[in-house]
């Protein structure tokens, strides 16, 4: 589509928030306002990304044991309306919602940002991806590959074990529900690996998956992803 048909059409249909349904007449399907009130995550560990009180730079969970991976980055805190958004995102197919969040995630990276080499989904079982119909985090890593015109790959590495769904899980029990769940077929070549995902919570299967890519090739893993929980 070229840009001025592009923006003729929005031009004649005005974008509609997907928070409070009024007319954004922006090229973008959420509001000025309610994007302002959003609940962007402006402060986090810097390890594990969980939010964290302005003043404090790594969570006590970190200095403890940090985790594999470098960092995690992401661009909002996972409560009211982005857990609704990324349900609506998920469960009810609505792929316009993935590609608004997660052109608000490009735009909530700082300038100093460098892309990773590759971008590398977390994957679906292939009973959830056949129920679900498509992998919501390979969605989110084809529009950051394209944005950042870097690699994405989402075929060597594959989710082998169906697990229980982490969140029914009390949060001691997550990392031994997890472990073992992931293949990977080929080793990488030392890239730095950015590790694409929906919501991360305790970080339990970013971890497991981050030591299975390092310890078959990948020089470093950091974690992105669209929201992060509290705790």
């Amino acid at each position: 589509m070229t840009p001025w048909l592009n923006n003729l059409l929005f031009a004649i249909f005005p974008g509609t928030c997907v928070v409070c349904d009024a007319s954004t007449h922006r090229k973008l399907d959420l509001c000025a306002d309610c994007e302002q009130e959003l609940p962007w995550l402006s402060h986090a560990c810097s390890s594990c990304g969980i939010p964290l009180p302005k003043g404090n730079t790594v969570c006590g969970r970190c200095l403890f044991k940090p985790p594999p991976f470098t960092r995690c980055y992401s661009s909002f805190v996972y409560k009211y309306p982005i857990d609704r958004l990324i349900l609506d995102f998920k469960e009810n197919q609505k792929l316009f919602i993935g590609n608004l969040l997660t052109a608000l995630l490009i735009k909530s990276f700082p300038v100093n940002f460098t892309p990773p080499d590759l971008l590398v989904p977390i994957p679906l079982h292939k009973s959830a991806l056949k129920r679900r119909g498509f992998n919501q985090s390979r969605e989110i890593a084809k529009i950051l590959s394209d944005n950042w015109s870097i690699p994405m790959d989402s075929r060597n590495c594959k989710r082998t074990v169906k697990t229980i769904p982490q969140k029914s899980l009390h949060l001691k029990d997550r990392a031994d529900n997890i472990r073992g769940a992931f293949a990977i077929e080929k080793p990488y070549q030392g890239e730095r690996i950015a590790i694409i995902d929906d919501v991360v919570t305790t970080g339990a299967t970013v971890a497991e998956f981050t030591r299975l890519i390092l310890g078959n090739g990948a020089g470093s893993a950091e974690v992105i992803c669209i929201a992060r929980t509290s705790v």
